[in-house]
């Protein structure tokens, strides 16, 4: 059987009638809604395999977001 639902919060709202008693333990399968495509998932597989033989990929993300945070102060203009 396969029904939709809507999720809000840790809620889903169906939607439409199920005929199974209140109270009855239920096993969910969720599928998003929207997919990749075939093509799309060679192509993200491909991007993944690119960055995966990068060794100092983490060292460079390290340093951007190591320059990112760091203060770097601002100007302050004179009223003279």
């Amino acid at each position: 059987m396969q029904i939709r639902g809507i999720k809000h919060g840790n809620t889903i709202q169906l939607l439409q009638d199920l005929d199974i008693p209140d109270g009855d333990e239920i096993y969910l399968e969720i599928v998003p809604k929207t997919q990749h495509t075939p093509e799309q998932q060679q192509q993200l597989q491909a991007l993944f395999g690119i960055l995966e033989h990068q060794p100092d990929l983490d060292h460079t993300f390290d340093t951007i977001d190591r320059d990112r945070h760091q203060y770097q102060g601002r100007e302050i203009n004179s009223l003279d």
